[in-house]
């Protein structure tokens, strides 16, 4: 084996090891809940929905959206990432998402009165909506960006970790093309 290939196929090996420590927590993360998102049906039931009524203080139905949104969150324990707030002269409409809740919101600014409906899917939705990254917000998302850099890495490290190997290349070719085929069958054949 060349010097080249040498250090190829230590740093590779280094680099395989130690990203598939990092990565093995998200890779088990994302193996349950991409098999709970496959199933939704099987785990996700009928939602919970909570309804209630309440009046926002005066100084906060005159600030600005932000004061609004704010007061909700702290006053009245509205969870969840601000998706619309629409406003026109008799009604405020907002909506917040988070993973497995939707809450809607409809507000009265001149008497302040507001009636709130919160849908909570449970622990499934939860952990499927993670999985999306839906409404789990801005850090939320760069843990999914790092972690699918994380198993990119250990995939492609793999990969030239065990090609660098003489007498495991072959297999390893084989097995990555049974691979690639088989998806490629299942994408081109049996995907409607």
């Amino acid at each position: 084996m060349t010097p080249l290939r040498q250090k190829t196929a230590h740093w590779s090996r280094w680099l395989h090891i130690y990203a598939s420590m990092f990565g093995l927590a998200a890779l088990l993360f994302f193996s349950v809940t991409g098999f709970v998102v496959n199933h939704e049906s099987w785990f996700v039931g009928e939602p919970l929905v909570v309804e209630r009524e309440f009046v926002l203080p005066e100084p906060v139905r005159s600030g600005d959206r932000l004061s609004v949104v704010q007061s909700l969150q702290r006053d009245f324990a509205v969870r969840g990432q601000l998706h619309s707030f629409d406003q026109d002269d008799s009604e405020w409409r907002l909506e917040f998402r988070g993973p497995g809740r939707l809450v809607e919101l409809t507000i009265d600014p001149t008497s302040g009165a507001a009636r709130l409906r919160e849908e909570r899917r449970g622990f499934a939705a939860v952990i499927s909506d993670l999985h999306r990254g839906k409404g789990a917000g801005a850090a939320w998302k760069l843990m999914i960006d790092g972690a699918a850099i994380a198993l990119a890495g250990v995939s492609l490290t793999g990969l030239i970790y065990w090609l660098a190997i003489p007498r495991r290349r072959a297999a390893a070719i084989g097995v990555l093309s049974i691979g690639v085929v088989l998806a490629l069958f299942v994408f081109l054949m049996l995907v409607p």
